[in-house]
């Protein structure tokens, strides 16, 4: 998939994203600026704020109403979504004790991890402070709740390595606060900014976000987003973990750190659905550093994964989730938008990077 081209075609609502986020990060300490020059320069695809403009434009079309650039709250809420997400990984490469992202160096490496889990804390702060001054009360309560959903995520996902009993449940539950959550916040953000609940917005009984009484198809609109969020954050963690057990995919992930920090992840789920979870004491008698007896055993599990299917029967559940955010769109009347949204959600199955 052309990301760049979608960009590209987004024209001045992308370039008003990259420009907002270089302003509001913006320091006059030089320390500072220098380490966020940096996270910039190795920011990867800005799938998040692409997608937010996205569900803009579409709710746009939708209601024919077709603006030459999306209001100034789409911008923030993108440009702060992409701001929090960053802001994530700086405090994930100290968690996760990582000394590369995407290739390169990460902050902790090079600055210390006192400075990399400050610089999250700043890129934290102004994303809020972005969405504060820019979007209603009701973008900010979806900002807050991401951060709730992907502490409450990683915090399970450490208990579960811990404890090695994860389930699919537990498995779809922490993917959800870790990964999807943020898909939903980039997606429906985007939506609500742009016009789409109109005057008043409330969330349901089942706390999905909807629209006004007087606007029964915008609150379709909603929940249909919400859907097609939740579905595809699912779709792209789990083919991220699928990564950890294909070498020789060049995904920029090393292959078996899920395996060093104990995560039982999709392709292992699915191969122990066949094969028992015995392997599990394997994997408990892994280090949490890399050695040539861990590399033995990494290749144990791994062969156990590719003996019992596992990478395959993963890829296969992940296209019934990728189906479930296409189904989703059904919602929407065809339009330009919601074509790139259905090719987005095919290419998050098949993904290399």
């Amino acid at each position: 998939m052309d990301l760049s081209g979608i960009k590209e075609g987004l024209g001045a609502d992308w370039a008003a994203v990259t420009e907002l986020m270089k302003e509001s990060l913006s320091n006059e300490n030089l320390y500072i600026n220098a380490i966020n020059s940096y996270v910039l320069s190795n920011s990867g695809k800005g799938m998040r704020p692409l997608l937010c403009l996205l569900a803009a434009k579409l709710c746009a079309e939708q209601r024919m109403k077709e603006e030459s650039t999306l209001p100034k709250a789409v911008h923030a809420c993108a440009a702060a979504v992409e701001i929090l997400h960053n802001g994530t990984l700086l405090h994930d490469d100290v968690a996760d004790e990582s000394t590369l992202r995407r290739g390169r160096k990460t902050i902790n490496a090079i600055f210390g991890n006192a400075a990399s889990v400050l610089s999250g804390d700043y890129w934290f702060s102004k994303a809020f402070l972005l969405v504060y001054e820019n979007c209603t009360p009701q973008i900010l309560e979806l900002f807050a709740q991401a951060i709730v959903d992907l502490s409450c995520g990683e915090l399970i996902q450490l208990d579960k390595a811990d404890k090695l009993d994860t389930t699919f449940e537990d498995y779809c539950k922490i993917i959800k606060g870790k990964t999807a959550s943020l898909f939903v916040t980039s997606i429906v953000g985007g939506a609500l900014c742009s016009g789409l609940t109109h005057k008043t917005s409330c969330k349901d009984d089942n706390g999905r976000f909807a629209a006004s009484k007087e606007a029964e198809k915008l609150k379709l609109y909603a929940t249909a987003l919400e859907e097609y969020a939740l579905n595809i954050g699912y779709a792209f963690q789990m083919r991220d973990d699928i990564f950890d057990y294909t070498p020789a995919i060049d995904s920029g992930k090393p292959a078996g750190l899920d395996l060093l920090e104990h995560k039982i992840t999709l392709p292992l789920l699915c191969a122990m659905e066949r094969g028992g979870r015995e392997i599990c004491s394997v994997i408990k008698s892994i280090e949490p550093l890399p050695s040539e007896d861990n590399s033995a055993k990494i290749s144990q599990v791994v062969e156990f994964v590719r003996a019992n299917n596992g990478v395959e029967l993963a890829q296969q559940r992940l296209g019934e989730f990728i189906e479930k955010g296409v189904r989703a769109l059904d919602a929407f009347e065809e339009s330009k938008s919601r074509r790139i949204l259905v090719d987005f959600a095919r290419y998050v199955g098949s993904r290399v990077v």
